[in-house]
């Protein structure tokens, strides 16, 4: 069976650990958790993903998420909605 669309969402998930091999996900929606900035840290077996949910979980650094999203060859469209973002924050006057 060939898996292009992944979702688990609102599964309290942590970590999810990058895929050994080259994998054909086109979308991966692991909105609604609690994973972190580092998911995918030096990970670069995504090479298909065109769509990245990453809504409301507890990501503290957005560049890392974007300097990952670099990686891949297809374009990736990046949903960060209502994250903990911590780190990136600034005060407003």
């Amino acid at each position: 069976m060939v898996v292009e669309d992944f979702t688990l969402s609102d599964s309290d998930i942590v970590h999810l650990p990058c895929p050994p091999e080259t994998n054909i996900f086109h979308v991966l929606d692991v909105s609604e958790n609690r994973i972190t900035d580092v998911i995918f840290q030096n990970c670069s077996s995504l090479v298909h993903l065109e769509t990245l949910n990453l809504r409301r979980n507890k990501l503290e650094e957005l560049a890392k998420i974007f300097q990952c999203a670099l990686v891949y060859k297809d374009a990736v469209a990046v949903d960060a909605d209502q994250v903990s973002n911590k780190k990136d924050d600034h005060p407003r006057s």
